[in-house]
Formats: C-alpha cells, structure tokens, sequence
C-alpha cells in the first residue's frame, strides 16, 4: 500500500493520490483541507 502525499503551497490543503492495489481503485483526490495549526 503506498499513499503519497503533497502538501499545496498556496493553502493549507493536502492533496491525495493513491495508486490503487488489487482491490482498491486508484484515487486522486481533488484535495482535503485541514486545519494546520
């Protein structure tokens, strides 16, 4: 399983992509903020 994680200059948003594995579809997230504090 390998999930890489870039963090956006511009917000504090996090952007997910996951490849995917045998079971699991790939996924790009369109990005989940969180509050960084």
């Amino acid at each position: 399983m390998e999930k890489k994680t870039r963090t956006a200059t511009t917000d504090r948003c996090y952007r997910y992509a996951f490849e995917g594995t045998s079971t699991t579809p790939p996924v790009n997230g369109t990005g989940d903020c969180v509050d960084v504090r």
